[in-house]
């Protein structure tokens, strides 16, 4: 793996010198959005905070990212380790930044008395040419040792959350290598065309129910098309999945995404969201990918239609809002809709077939009137068998994870985060509380793993959310940390999470201490 993204880099670098305000991106990591977070949404009405990660060229409209940290020392090695790249070259018309990417963490659980840590390695390359062209790669090898609970999970699907699968299992540990990189290019203000192996989110709030950045990464092609109120993206998406219940082979997929954001005002944005969903091969014949579904403005009902079926592939609809209260307080939302049936929603039947979802959260960067001061909180609902298809191969998921909650659906959850900073000094508190419906049987879905069919429903009327073996989760967290290097969001943590489930069938609580290094590229947190 580290051969090939090397002989990737090279080619990239090689191409770069005949190609044609940095086109990069923001890290697709809580804490590194925390810091300008508070600027973009109180000073920027006509930026698209839901689309992420940001454009730092879009950023730095605004204010420089890297200078609401820096903090020039009179010493020379202290000023590097703080403040500094690597390797940074730079010319007229091209530069390359190379930094390491460190993770030493230490976990301790408090009631067992056992230890588990995460290492991993790596580096980061990142390359502008002549202000239109980014080359970005990120290269890391882990070892990670889990608790019992997690190391379970993993076990059953061969899948590490948020990773995908690992290369090697020795004494407990997991190693795998993750790659990640893309090629940004803007040939005009109004166009940005994104092509690499990443994550993206869409959404105001902790969670998204459009689409997050929950599974592992993807390969991907954007376009992003940026003009006067309006951002509209493009999204076609590589994914790979099991095929349930064989879940040891991994089969391809394709998705086609379209996002409109558009700012009404100062105050009002609202978006609108389609996503589509279909497997290589079907019953008849072997699908590439779909010329359908390469239209970047096509509406997908339209489409399935003209391939002489009501609904071959897994359609899903949906948008969000977000409306700014006073100077720095904001109200936002989404709703997905996986299927829809008016007259059967009016009957109050409890119809497995009306999949939808909600979200409904409120954030503010200045509680009780204290500057960094951030709190948001926010309620997610899920109705049963919401993202299920046919087969798993037709979900929406990849690698065995969701795209969007990380419950997957029949769930209810109210999530609370407090956060504070000062200069490079943050605490955070997190309190999620979850009720979901478990299945009980392997051959029966009560519509909360949409990785089984929704043909392995129970019965066609009666559904309601969070039917099933009801499962009460308490999550809690509190940690400190210490940014020593914004150039690669290298933090100092410690901290304590505590994570409780309850069933009529079992109790399982556990109490982790950590404390270590992190480079935060990615969310990682299993708080679900």
């Amino acid at each position: 793996m580290l051969n090939k993204s090397f002989i990737l880099f090279l080619i990239l670098l090689l191409f770069s010198n005949y190609s044609y305000c940095q086109q990069n991106y923001t890290l697709l990591n809580n804490e590194s959005y925390f810091k300008y977070e508070d600027f973009i949404y109180n000073k920027s009405p006509n930026f698209h905070t839901s689309i992420k990660p940001y454009l730092i060229s879009d950023v730095s409209k605004y204010d420089s990212i890297n200078s609401l940290y820096i903090s020039e020392k009179k010493n020379t090695t202290t000023n590097f380790l703080l403040n500094k790249n690597l390797i940074y070259k730079t010319t007229h018309d091209f530069n390359i930044v190379i930094n390491p990417i460190l993770t030493t963490l230490f976990v301790t659980d408090f009631q067992n008395k056992t230890n588990c840590n995460k290492q991993s390695i790596g580096f980061t390359i990142n390359t502008n040419i002549k202000k239109k062209l980014t080359l970005h790669l990120n290269v890391v090898y882990n070892k990670n040792k889990y608790f019992d609970d997690l190391s379970n999970r993993i076990d059953s699907t061969n899948i590490i959350p948020h990773w995908g699968k690992f290369s090697k299992q020795k004494s407990g540990a997991y190693y795998f290598n993750y790659t990640t990189g893309y090629v940004s290019y803007t040939p005009v203000k109004y166009f940005n065309f994104q092509l690499g192996n990443d994550k993206n989110f869409w959404g105001d709030g902790y969670r998204s129910l459009l689409l997050s950045d929950n599974s592992n990464a993807y390969p991907f092609f954007k376009i992003l098309f940026n003009i006067w109120k309006i951002k509209y993206l493009v999204l076609y998406s590589f994914l790979k999945d099991v095929d349930y219940p064989n879940e040891q082979i991994l089969h391809k997929k394709y998705s086609t995404s379209h996002y409109l954001s558009w700012n009404i005002n100062k105050r009002l944005n609202i978006n609108f969201f389609e996503s589509v969903v279909w497997k290589l091969e079907d019953t008849l014949n072997y699908r590439k990918f779909d010329v359908n579904y390469i239209n970047p403005v096509i509406f997908f009902r339209p489409a399935e239609y003209q391939l002489g079926d009501p609904s071959p592939d897994n359609i899903l609809m949906g948008g969000g809002f977000k409306y700014k209260i006073g100077k720095s307080n904001h109200l936002y939302g989404q709703v997905i809709i996986d299927e829809f049936n008016f007259q059967e929603i009016k009957k109050f039947t409890g119809w497995w077939a009306n999949k939808q979802g909600f979200q409904i959260g409120f954030k503010t960067y200045k509680l009780l009137s204290v500057s960094n001061l951030c709190f948001l909180t926010e309620f997610n609902y899920m109705r049963p068998f919401t993202y299920s298809h046919l087969t798993s191969l037709q979900n929406y998921g990849n690698y065995y994870q969701p795209l969007a909650h990380p419950l997957g659906a029949n769930f209810k959850e109210s999530v609370s985060i407090l956060r504070y900073n000062y200069k490079r000094f943050s605490i955070n508190a997190k309190f999620i509380y979850a009720v979901y419906g478990a299945d009980t049987t392997q051959n029966i879905s009560y519509g909360q793993n949409i990785y089984k069919p929704y043909t392995y429903k129970p019965f066609e009327y009666g559904n309601k959310t969070t039917q099933g073996l009801k499962t009460n989760l308490i999550f809690s967290e509190i940690n400190a940390s210490f940014l020593i290097n914004p150039n690669i969001n290298l933090r100092f943590i410690v901290g304590v999470n505590s994570r409780y489930y309850h069933t009529s069938l079992a109790n399982n609580q556990s109490t982790y201490i950590f404390i270590g290094l992190k480079t935060n590229l990615y969310n990682d947190s299993v708080d679900y």
